[in-house]
Formats: C-alpha cells, sequence, structure tokens
C-alpha cells in the first residue's frame, strides 16, 4: 500500500487592513498605480492548503497593476501624523 503526504511551505502577500497606500510612479511598469502595504507571511502546507503561519517578514507596497513588491522608503513608514509633527 502506498501513502502519499504532501508538505511543505508557500509565501502569501496579506493586505494590511487599515494599512498606508499611495499613488506613484511604479519603477517595474512606469505607470502610475496604486501601492497598497502588504506584509509577507509564510505558511505550513499540508496537501497545498495552508494550515498555520510560520513566519512574517516586515511590509511591503504592492503595486496595483503589476503586482511587484518594493520595500518601503523612510519617508512611506511614517504616518501622516508623525510628518505633521515633524514640519511644524
Amino acid at each position: 500500500m502506498f501513502f502519499f503526504v504532501a508538505w511543505g511551505s508557500k509565501w502569501k502577500h496579506k493586505r494590511v487592513e487599515n494599512g498606508r497606500s499611495f499613488r506613484k510612479l511604479c519603477p517595474a511598469c512606469r505607470t502610475y498605480g496604486d501601492f497598497q502595504e502588504v506584509v509577507p507571511t509564510r505558511y505550513f502546507t499540508l496537501f497545498w492548503l495552508p494550515l498555520f503561519e510560520i513566519e512574517r517578514k516586515q511590509p511591503l507596497l504592492e503595486c496595483s497593476r503589476c503586482e511587484e513588491h518594493f520595500y518601503m522608503t523612510e519617508e512611506e513608514h511614517r504616518t501622516p501624523r508623525e510628518a505633521f509633527f515633524e514640519e511644524a
């Protein structure tokens, strides 16, 4: 009798609820698009179904047009409230 068990891991990019969003030029597709904040999360999978979270990395920005991912700059990490008080 032969029984096949498939296990592994898979990365998913989860959108951050109430996360940052920007409209700017994408370096990959060279068009203006909306960028949403996403968090790369790795899941343990059994038979290709994600069961539980293994690892989480720092937030990234995802282009809505080409779905490429980019690290946030120092300015993009600041909240609007922080930026307001630094300028004053």
